[in-house]
């Protein structure tokens, strides 16, 4: 869980004014060569990340768009619901200066780097 680590409430409660609710139909594009400007929360459904050799399945409260946050540069990756989706997102800037959130982000975007490889 990306915010599973103890946090002051304050940057909670930053970070909860932060998220905005999203929704994606089945086989809408949530990301596609885009400039990724959030990290995005599923709340319900499924998302499909594909790219180079990777072909996934993001399930029910894990997290994508990490990659932006180390690389600044467009997604490789594209992101298709799979379902219904319902999405929280954040924007990069409010979380990426958060070290033990980034930390985690770091931690994932290592694995997937890896998986790539």
């Amino acid at each position: 869980d990306l915010f599973s680590r103890i946090l002051s409430f304050t940057v909670k409660n930053t970070i909860a004014n932060g998220l905005e609710n999203v929704r994606y139909k089945p086989d809408e594009v949530i990301i596609e060569n885009d400039e990724v400007l959030y990290i995005y929360l599923l709340v319900n459904g499924q998302v499909k990340r594909l790219g180079d050799s990777i072909d996934d399945t993001i399930k029910r409260t894990e997290f994508f768009g990490e990659e932006q946050v180390f690389t600044n540069k467009k997604s490789t990756y594209k992101y298709i619901a799979e379902t219904e989706v319902e999405l929280y997102r954040i924007s990069k800037d409010l979380i990426e200066h958060i070290p033990t959130v980034y930390w985690k982000l770091f931690e994932k975007y290592q694995k997937t780097i890896n998986r790539s490889n």
